[in-house]
């Protein structure tokens, strides 16, 4: 009780008030809504010992209780050991609530003991033109932007058969698609952050489809527009064979990374994969099995059973406000104080969105490879690149570590070792020695950070697209992080070893994320201005979070004092990016990009 007295006494950020808010909102119909994890202090406040005990009597309970073990053991002496702990004790009955408890008599934990004793109140059951809109607006002066959340709940799908797992997985295969193509609108203005999910949750016994987007809190409206549009695709036309193709070879790809690393899942990853199976009334699947299974449906998957998923799962925004059409089972809009917006006006920003007209998403060219086989080729004939051993460095000097230096002719130097702790997976990562430290002279403050930034906004390299770029990394599982600290400018990429997709010309993930550095190395990524705008405006979040933060705040002022003010350790001050132009912060990574230096962990056929 000390703790969370501690925790909510001092209102430093508006994240824990805002989580409250989400959820009173989405389950205002049941009990939930007023039953936070994190207790509420006058609660706390009045407690005594002897409401404390009676409570713990009455749920901590022999019969109330699910007991787990993994790990390095011996089953049947486990259970033994468990018996001779446990048998003695004395199962109870379960509680009684008083009526103004307000707990039905029937509810779903009559269904799952493990969920709570509520009901819920389905996406469906409240139609547009007979109920009443369960709109609810929130606002904080510690925020600094405007969130939308739309959620519609569904009765958890135990999966137990094969036909069950089919469904799943066909929902999976929307909520990636769906999220590829909203990924293309989160660029700073006026979405920042927008995700689309659909997830099972125990402890709350449903199943919730939500959409939740940060958006610039004066321009809300155009957001919910955007992605209302978006959706409404979605419903209307659903994936592409293409599409389809490009995210079931990803969900394969994934089946088969999780299932070669199975041995080596941690306890605890083992543990809370198999607790969230049984919650919700799964037939728990190892990794391998789970591949098999993916590998069995993905024979037979079409792209009508997927397209009329997505029309389902996207229904109640595609036809918000059309007569006897579902609602969603709640809409959350969260702003800053400053801004001034009532129910009625996000209900109107909803049905514009459900009422435009869209056409059906052009299909985009996604090469297999960014680098033609005949441009490689000519290039290794110009330049014949020759790997040697580094002047310093010699295989012996790390015989433990296995660490092998190398240099390529024209400087650059890397390092290469063999880890199998991720089967079929690679983590590679470029340095350069020009962190904030080297804004100095006629590098402008905040350049290289907001260059850093800029490119990890951008995307446009070798004539293609940013677009294109997107979805090939998508289509090869690469990850991608261009940024900056006070050392260094670093590139991370992380990438599984093997090709995802089958064909003649397709390249592995590591071919991929070369290739993917030698456009950036060599000069022929594109610096776009839209990027270099996205990446300031989000520099300035940054700044307006860290002045409204009370750690961050202090942070910040100690840090202050101790570097006397200077401002290459402190975050980018409006001022600073407000003399920034593209033109800066491209000279002045460019500048320093000849002095380049990877470190990657790769698989050692690679290599030798």
């Amino acid at each position: 009780a000390y703790e969370i007295l501690r925790v909510t006494g001092v209102q430093t950020s508006a994240l824990p008030i805002f989580e409250v808010q989400l959820l009173a909102a989405l389950h205002s119909e049941n009990r939930l809504h007023r039953r936070f994890p994190i207790g509420q202090i006058e609660q706390i406040k009045s407690w005594t010992p002897q409401q404390v005990q009676a409570y713990h009597g009455a749920h901590y309970r022999p019969n109330n209780a699910h007991l787990y073990v993994i790990g390095d053991i011996e089953p049947a002496e486990v259970e033994d050991m468990i018996g001779k702990m446990f048998s003695h004790l004395p199962a109870r009955d379960p509680p009684t609530y008083k009526p103004e408890e307000g707990v039905d008599s029937v509810t779903l934990k009559d269904v799952n003991s493990f969920f709570p004793p509520i009901n819920h109140e389905w996406m469906g059951e409240r139609k547009h033109g007979q109920d009443e809109q369960k709109v609810h607006v929130f606002q904080h002066e510690l925020m600094q932007c405007a969130s939308v959340h739309v959620f519609a709940k569904f009765p958890v799908e135990p999966i137990r058969t094969l036909a069950d797992y089919r469904r799943a997985l066909i929902k999976r295969l929307v909520v990636v698609a769906m999220q590829v193509r909203l990924n293309v609108h989160a660029r700073g203005e006026p979405i920042s952050m927008v995700e689309f999910s659909h997830l099972d949750s125990p402890r709350e016994a449903c199943a919730v489809c939500a959409l939740d987007m940060m958006a610039n809190a004066d321009n809300w409206q155009e957001a919910v527009r955007v992605v209302g549009r978006e959706i409404k695709k979605m419903a209307l036309f659903g994936l592409s064979p293409s599409e389809l193709q490009r995210c079931l070879a990803a969900l394969l790809s994934d089946s088969e990374q999780l299932a070669s690393q199975g041995d080596r899942m941690s306890n605890q990853e083992q543990l809370q994969f198999l607790m969230e199976s049984v919650s919700c009334g799964h037939t728990f699947m190892a990794p391998l099995q789970l591949q098999q299974a993916t590998q069995l449906i993905a024979q037979t998957l079409t792209v009508e059973e997927v397209n009329q998923e997505a029309a389902t799962m996207c229904f109640h925004m595609a036809k918000f406000g059309e007569s006897d059409s579902p609602m969603p089972s709640s809409v959350v809009l969260c702003a800053p104080t400053t801004v001034s917006v009532t129910a009625d006006e996000i209900v109107d920003a909803l049905r514009v969105a459900a009422a435009q007209e869209v056409e059906a998403p052009a299909e985009v060219i996604v090469p297999d490879s960014l680098i033609s086989k005949d441009l490689i080729a000519k290039k290794l004939l110009e330049q014949q690149p020759l790997v040697m051993p580094t002047e310093r460095i010699s295989d012996e000097d790390y015989p433990v570590l296995g660490v092998i230096a190398r240099r390529l002719t024209n400087g650059m130097r890397f390092n290469y070792h063999y880890s199998d702790s991720e089967s079929q997976r690679g983590h590679l990562r470029v340095t350069i020695p020009a962190g904030r430290i080297a804004e100095t002279g006629k590098y402008k403050s905040g350049a290289l950070a907001v260059g850093a930034r800029t490119m990890q906004e951008g995307g446009a390299m070798l004539g293609l697209t940013r677009e294109q770029v997107e979805l090939f990394c998508v289509d090869h599982l690469i990850m991608a992080e261009f940024a900056c600290n006070e050392e260094l400018l670093y590139m991370d990429f992380v990438f599984p070893t093997s090709k995802v997709t089958s064909g003649e010309s397709v390249v592995s993930g590591l071919e991929g994320v070369m290739q993917v550095l030698h456009a950036v190395l060599s000069g022929d990524f594109l610096w776009e201005e839209d990027a270099f705008v996205r990446a300031k405006q989000a520099f300035m979040q940054t700044h307006q979070q860290v002045s409204k933060s009370m750690e961050a705040a202090a942070a910040e002022h100690l840090l202050g004092n101790m570097c006397d003010g200077d401002a290459r350790f402190l975050s980018v001050s409006p001022e600073a990016l407000e003399e920034l132009t593209l033109a800066h912060v491209k000279e002045a990574v460019t500048d320093h990009r000849s002095e380049e230096r990877r470190v990657g962990k790769e698989c050692r056929s690679r290599w030798s």
